[in-house]
């Protein structure tokens, strides 16, 4: 059988990472790696190429992973607080969702995309929570959540009963 050597271009499962030199059958490099531009011949030209392209993303990921860091030191300073309605129990009659606190983040100067935020299920409960936000290069920010109880609900009785008693008077 008749073999050649090709460096990927790209990581395919169950053949290589990106910038392996591989052995395949000269079939499926010619018919289907070569062509769909997964793959080039490792040819020592190519190899150089690819050595060039390897030091630059990785430069890349390098300035991305710091600013991620950066990103993820300021997010876990932060201390968001939402005042909902609630319940004598203490939950909630609606709920704190992941779009809430990447809206409260953008209102700080925070922009996270809310598929980044990890919340399994909706904060319906008062109290604190901390929730972890995924950032590139696999970075992970934790920022605190506290749910608070609206107080107004509870004057608001009180208040209405007063000028009821002045006006029987």
């Amino acid at each position: 059988m008749a073999t050649m050597q090709v460096l990927l271009m790209d990581e395919m499962e169950h053949l290589g990472d990106m910038g392996e030199v591989v052995t395949v059958k000269r079939g499926y490099g010619r018919n289907f790696l070569l062509p769909r531009g997964i793959a080039v011949l490792a040819t020592r030209g190519n190899l150089h190429q690819m050595e060039h392209h390897k030091r630059i993303v990785a430069e890349k990921m390098k300035r991305i992973r710091l600013a991620s860091e950066d990103l993820a030191k300021n997010l876990s300073a932060q201390e968001l607080e939402f005042v909902e309605r609630a319940g004598e129990s203490g939950t909630l009659y609606g709920a704190v969702t992941s779009i809430d606190i990447a809206r409260e983040l953008a209102a700080r100067g925070f922009e996270v995309e809310r598929r980044k935020i990890s919340l399994a299920a909706p904060l319906k409960e008062v109290g604190t929570t901390t929730v972890e936000i995924h950032l590139p290069q696999g970075v992970v920010a934790t920022v605190k959540v506290v749910v608070r109880a609206e107080a107004v609900a509870a004057e608001a009785p009180a208040e209405a009963a007063a000028p009821a008693e002045v006006a029987a008077e």
